[in-house]
């Protein structure tokens, strides 16, 4: 007679994405350090472009050809962040400080990979148009690395012949949103040209 098989030893098991095809989302925590990271004083806009580095937590921007996504909410949001302030310590620390359980600093996005029109407002440049592809930021301001978390317009091709690492296509013109903010409405897409190359493919 067979052992009984065990109920866990085989297992498929959907992290996001079904049976609702709208729930692809991912969350982390941003990194403290590093070129990409969340400079202590700064916040990480919703809306920014960002991706995982090989720890796990986000980074501005998209390097090597890594996943894009997108943050929905901010890094100081009281559902982010909760600080109670410094604990007293003898002479020093704050009165009515707490340590707070929860939350713990994770931040939601939704990856590139979910079938979806996003709008952003963090986005450079100005005449997006639609079907124009987009990339992700590359440059920082005075030690803050917001700027790459935006996206810019990006031609197809390059004047080298090389093509860029598209992470969205503009869906509609950049317009004022109902809080009368500019947003620039995409689909997010997948096309890492640069990893492709540097991996021979």
């Amino acid at each position: 007679m067979a052992v009984p098989r065990q109920m866990t030893a085989h297992t498929l098991e959907a992290k996001k994405g079904w049976p609702s095809p709208h729930a692809v989302d991912f969350s982390a925590k941003f990194a403290t350090s590093g070129t990409n990271a969340l400079i202590d004083g700064y916040v990480a806009f919703a809306g920014s472009i960002v991706s995982l580095d090989t720890s796990g937590n986000f980074v501005y921007g998209v390097a090597n050809g890594f996943m894009p996504m997108w943050l929905l909410q901010n890094s100081d949001d009281p559902d982010v962040e909760n600080p109670g302030g410094t604990l007293l310590s003898g002479a020093s620390g704050t009165s009515g400080a707490w340590s707070a359980v929860a939350p713990t600093g994770v931040i939601t996005a939704l990856p590139a990979a979910g079938a979806y029109e996003l709008a952003t407002t963090e986005f450079s440049g100005t005449g997006l148009l639609p079907n124009d592809p987009l990339r992700a930021g590359t440059s920082a301001d005075d030690g803050d690395h917001a700027d790459r978390g935006k996206v810019s317009e990006y031609a197809w091709a390059q004047s080298d012949g090389t093509e860029p690492d598209v992470v969205g296509i503009v869906s509609r013109a950049e317009a004022n949103n109902s809080h009368g903010i500019s947003e620039l409405s995409f689909w997010p897409v997948y096309l890492p040209t640069s990893k492709l190359i540097n991996n021979g493919a």
